[in-house]
């Protein structure tokens, strides 16, 4: 029965690649026309080149689905191979329509979407191959037992209601595909229907919960997560205790910081205005800190750390789609980790917002490949520096951690196992563990060196220096009060809509959301019409991010535990540099099959308790 199924299967696909083949040969007037899109994906060791075009994917992803129905379906590895390649076609499919102005790029992607790498028969023959696996390798176990997860839960395989659990799923496909296309700007009329999809996907989200044998959407969520639904109640209360007096008394200064710095104020900073006085010398020492000294200093950081080394290649020309994007090594002595290509700056149709992205998964003859994008603001000359403010400093430490996470996990089935699948509130550990090293005034010190000769800086003094530099920390401090709020309200408001909210009660979502707002950001509340905050959260969990905003503030509490710990191991340095040791075996290499209790026991951390990192910065 599988072998027929499977033959029936290729025969569709052999059909699809003919009809592409035919299709390239009118648009490149040759009889052996050659698309760079599957060049890359058979050999991804190479880097994407810009000679690949967007209608290059239709034939791609045909040959990758011809390829699909021959796969063996109890073969892990060769299933693992074959999604490697749909995946990495759709990753770069994402990553030219964020980092460039042609628009096919986006019709080309939202085609993949459309198009699932195995068919529905396809993936019920695997299914039952994995069922009956037998392996006495742990990896393969996790693998198995993921897919077979996911796919109950998309497909609804092994419920007694499954027609209705199907037509559920479809539905909300539709949704979050609307989310996903809502402009940042709604009109009335918009924003009317955009509220009643919401309403949809909560009622659409509470129906599958029930048919899985949960109480609510969050509760099915929370299943598979290190935290609990309680943890994340009692941590938004005790860190909204601690910020809330400290923003809502700091109101009038923060608002007032835009009048004070604007060039029509001339008046001097009072002595007893402190935020102020302290904001000013902040600005003066950012002047002083660039893109090549931060590199510097992460080359740095990152070897005393993990060990890791950056080594930049030369590309060559038209390898990639900008001339200003860089390639990098992670380099583990004289053993290549993987590389990174680094996006830095902004330009016309690129994304503004920085992200980290698996372009190749870890495979058995394949090294990982990630993209990491910002959008600086280009220098005006070539040989001028670029600035860097402290938030642009944090933001490479936070991504650049994503990036250790991709390229370090050691599982030979990236695609299944690799760290794009950490659970979600273990994602953002590493990366908020690199953003407290904007805590130490030796971080900041070693920037502008870095960056700067010394007698270009223009302290008298290295105690003036010294003072400078406190100020800066106590304005980040204060900006990471407002920071952690905001973070509490998200939090809250998106688990309340998932487990207690009513859609059928007299409360409108709207009125729901303000007043949440005024529980739990009363200085910054929004609009009594403006969606935003909720049009945000749905959008999260229409990217694949499930009840996930606390993650941020989860990961924070958690990763300054770890932060002091790892302090005081390398400050003991007993034998050499445990720390090393330490972070690479609990936190990189696993990749998905980290431990959480492994983590709290490594780092003697008891609980997940905010006191850390309300004690690191000062609140």
């Amino acid at each position: 029965m599988i072998i027929h199924q499977t033959r029936a299967i290729a025969r569709t696909t052999q059909q699809r690649v003919i009809s592409h083949y035919l299709q390239d040969v009118w648009r490149t007037g040759s009889w052996s026309p050659t698309n760079p899109l599957l060049t890359w994906l058979d050999d991804s060791r190479t880097l994407p080149s810009s000679t690949m075009q967007p209608y290059h994917v239709s034939s791609a992803l045909a040959h990758i689905q011809q390829e699909a129905a021959a796969t063996d379906p109890s073969s892990l590895h060769q299933v693992d191979a074959v999604q490697g390649k749909y995946d990495a076609l759709q990753q770069l499919a994402s990553l030219f329509w964020l980092t460039s102005s042609n628009p096919k790029w986006r019709e080309a992607l939202e085609a993949i979407h459309k198009n699932r790498i195995f068919s529905t028969d396809q993936e019920q023959v695997i299914y039952t191959s994995f069922q009956k696996l037998t392996t006495d390798e742990q990896e393969e176990k996790w693998a198995a037992q993921r897919w077979i997860r996911e796919y109950e839960q998309r497909t609804g395989v092994h419920l007694p209601h499954r027609e209705e659990y199907q037509m559920l799923c479809e539905a909300l496909e539709d949704l979050e595909a609307k989310f996903q296309a809502v402009p940042k700007t709604l009109t009335p009329a918009q924003s009317k229907q955009t509220m009643g999809d919401m309403y949809n996907y909560l009622g659409i989200q509470g129906r599958l919960a029930e048919l899985l044998g949960y109480q609510h959407y969050a509760e099915r969520i929370f299943e598979s997560r290190m935290a609990n639904i309680e943890q994340v109640h009692k941590l938004h209360e005790q860190v909204a205790a601690a910020v809330l007096p400290i923003v809502t008394k700091g109101l009038t200064q923060h608002a007032a910081l835009d009048d004070y710095l604007s060039s029509t104020k001339n008046r001097p900073v009072r002595e007893d205005d402190a935020l102020r006085k302290d904001k000013a010398i902040m600005l003066r020492l950012e002047q002083h800190v660039t893109l090549e000294g931060t590199l510097e200093f992460i080359k740095k950081l990152s070897s005393e750390l993990f060990g890791f080394s950056l080594v930049e290649k030369e590309l060559v020309t038209g390898s990639t789609w900008d001339k200003d994007v860089r390639l990098f090594h992670v380099m583990d002595d004289q053993r290549r980790l993987g590389s990174f290509l680094f996006d830095p700056y902004d330009r016309s149709g690129k994304t503004s917002q920085p992200f980290t992205a698996s372009l190749v998964n870890r495979s058995v003859d394949r090294l990982p490949i990630a993209v990491l994008s910002m959008a600086l603001e280009p220098p005006a000359w070539d040989t001028e520096s670029t600035p860097m403010t402290w938030q642009n400093v944090e933001t490479l430490l936070h991504e650049l951690a994503h990036v250790y996470q991709l390229l370090s996990a050691q599982s030979v089935m990236g695609t299944l196992l690799g760290a794009q699948h950490l659970s979600l509130d273990l994602s953002e550990l590493l990366p908020k563990y690199m953003e407290h090293w904007m805590t130490e005034p030796s971080t900041i010190y070693t920037l502008m060196m870095l960056s700067k000769p010394s007698r270009e800086i223009g302290f008298k003094n290295e105690e003036e220096m010294k003072e400078a530099i406190e100020a800066a920390i106590r304005v980040r401090n204060n900006d990471k009060a407002f920071q952690l709020a905001q973070l509490c309200f998200f939090g809250e408001l998106e688990l309340s809509l998932f487990s207690s909210f009513d859609i059928r009660g007299d409360e409108l979502l709207i009125h729901f959301q303000n007043r949440m707002a005024e529980r739990w950001s009363p200085h910054d509340l929004p609009d009594k019409k403006d969606i935003t905050p909720l049009l945000r959260i749905f959008r999260e969990n229409a990217d694949g991010r499930p009840v996930a905003w606390y993650r941020y503030l989860w990961c924070d509490a958690l990763s300054a535990s770890v932060f002091q710990r790892s302090k005081d191991i390398y400050a003991s340095k007993e034998d050499g540099n445990p720390l090393r040791e330490l972070m690479r075996k609990t936190i990189l290499e696993p990749g998905i099959m980290m431990e959480p209790a492994e983590v709290l026991r490594v780092f003697g951390i008891d609980e997940i308790s905010p006191n850390a990192l309300l004690k690191l910065y000062n609140l």
